[in-house]
């Protein structure tokens, strides 16, 4: 089903909901002289509920086909390897015969049997190169007038009458082709991340622009104040309970958009393999680089909120130690990091670190007697483990830290405190009206999402000194 018409559907449901709401509140009266509803009211209101019951039964079905449909894709079409080079290609077309199966004369990817982008073969463009490669000559063809524009990518019917060539991929999957190269990109990114994928998901469907958030405003662990509000107690202590009302905010979390462009010379232009593998290491690297960024230290306006913003309450900063020299890490720094860690977070947790701080941590140690003993190990050795430890958690390097001796060279976090929000697939668009002077080509992506801590404040356990307080984010202050 096209997602307009799904979108419809919705619409439809909600106004027959608002009309049903409206006349049960006409006859409960506004200073609540209930009445019983009219013979026309009742009426009304099983049409209501019959049209909505059908309404709802179509909603169902198209949704099951669209998902249903992402998942003949996702097994039926192969994903370009890290390198750009292009998969074998399965046998016909596996994807679309597969998803036709499922209910003969409806095509799920969008409008009927014939429509362009089924038309494609699943192995019409061989590999990601070759795709960005027909884009481009599609655009030179419009913009330039120079040779043919690619029949591929003209049956799509992505080429803009100006010239300029996109291929919007929407989460319905109606871009066969392009589908599957932005799956390709997309997982290329998150897999080689070291932030994203230990984070919170919630997928955002067709139609909508974010996530209404039901956000507990849990400040103290005290009695009566747990998850907002929320009180259980000991029948046996024949102590009447205190009523309570909990405290719960609802966040309105919307997608941002994240853009990007790339340039590609001319040259490179004409050989589909490398330019496969430029996009495939580039695109990848720089989207991944630019989220994570984002999820440690932006600050909330027009992208997420970082867990290192000054505007992050969630965050515990640990001050620095009296007397405590500059661009120094101390023993007593992680201790009281770790201390003020949420300790129902631990088996999730990890230290992330600026590359500059190893040193800090090779060298730190706790006095014992006369002695001392480390308290960073360092990678490897029997455990064979990739990462560092400390106090048993794994210390991860990474770009976005400040640099040593700043607020946040050193962070312990349990990210799957922070929720991200996106909306599946990407769009590209190409052009050489950008560097129309060198003859190189412009590929623009854009994609939306966005993110934010679970939890709105840190917390004051229960049995806790005045002050003190635990969060799954906690890093260190400034030591100039």
């Amino acid at each position: 089903m096209d997602p307009k018409k799904l979108r419809k559907l919705r619409e439809d449901i909600a106004a027959l909901d608002a009309e049903a709401t409206k006349i049960l509140e006409m006859a409960a009266g506004r200073e609540g002289a209930e009445r019983k509803l009219s013979k026309e009211e009742t009426d009304r209101i099983k049409a209501i509920k019959a049209e909505r019951a059908e309404l709802a039964s179509l909603v169902t079905e198209a949704e099951a086909v669209i998902a249903t449909a992402k998942d003949a894709l996702s097994r039926a079409l192969p994903a370009d390897r890290v390198d750009g080079s292009p998969a074998k290609p399965p046998a016909g077309d596996q994807a679309q015969a597969a998803a036709r199966a499922l209910l003969p004369g409806v095509n799920p990817f969008g409008g009927l049997h014939g429509h362009p982008a089924e038309r494609l073969r699943v192995g019409a463009f061989q590999g990601i190169g070759d795709f960005f490669a027909a884009m481009a000559r599609t655009a030179i063809a419009h913009q330039r007038h120079q040779g043919e524009p690619d029949p591929r990518i003209e049956e799509m019917g992505i080429a803009a009458a100006d010239g300029r060539t996109s291929a919007e991929v929407p989460s319905d999957g109606s871009s066969l082709v392009g589908l599957q190269y932005a799956q390709t990109l997309l997982s290329r990114a998150w897999e080689i991340g070291q932030i994203f994928n230990r984070c919170s998901f919630q997928g955002i469907g067709d139609g909508y622009d974010g996530v209404s958030l039901p956000m507990v405003d849990e400040k103290s662990r005290a009695d009566g104040q747990r998850y907002g509000g929320i009180s259980v107690y000991w029948l046996a202590d024949a102590v009447p309970p205190t009523a309570t009302h909990p405290k719960i905010d609802v966040d309105e979390l919307r997608l941002k958009d994240l853009g990007g462009l790339v340039r590609v010379p001319e040259k490179l232009l004409r050989d589909a393999t490398a330019l496969g593998s430029y996009i495939m290491r580039a695109l990848p690297e720089e989207l991944i680089f630019r989220v994570e960024d984002a999820i440690i230290r932006a600050n909330g306006k027009g992208k997420p909120l970082g867990i290192l913003d000054p505007s992050c309450s969630a965050t515990v900063t640990i001050a620095k130690e009296v007397g405590q020299t500059a661009d120094t890490i101390l023993a007593k720094n992680t201790e009281k990091m770790f201390t003020a860690f949420k300790p129902m977070n631990r088996a999730n947790a990890a230290w992330f670190i600026n590359q500059e701080d190893l040193p800090q941590l090779l060298e730190m140690n706790v006095e014992i007697g006369t002695a001392g003993q480390l308290v960073y190990m360092p990678p490897g050795g029997l455990s064979g483990s990739p990462y560092g430890t400390l106090y048993g958690l794994p210390v991860i390097p990474i770009e976005h830290c400040s640099k040593l001796g700043d607020r946040g060279d050193i962070l312990v976090s349990d990210l799957s405190e922070y929720l991200v929000i996106r909306k599946p697939g990407m769009d590209f668009a190409s052009s050489m009206f950008t560097w129309f002077d060198t003859f190189d080509m412009g590929f623009r992506w854009k994609l939306e999402l966005n993110g934010q801590p679970l939890l709105k404040s840190a917390i004051t356990p229960k049995h806790a000194n005045a002050g003190f307080k635990v969060s799954p984010f906690v890093t260190l202050a400034e030591r100039a």
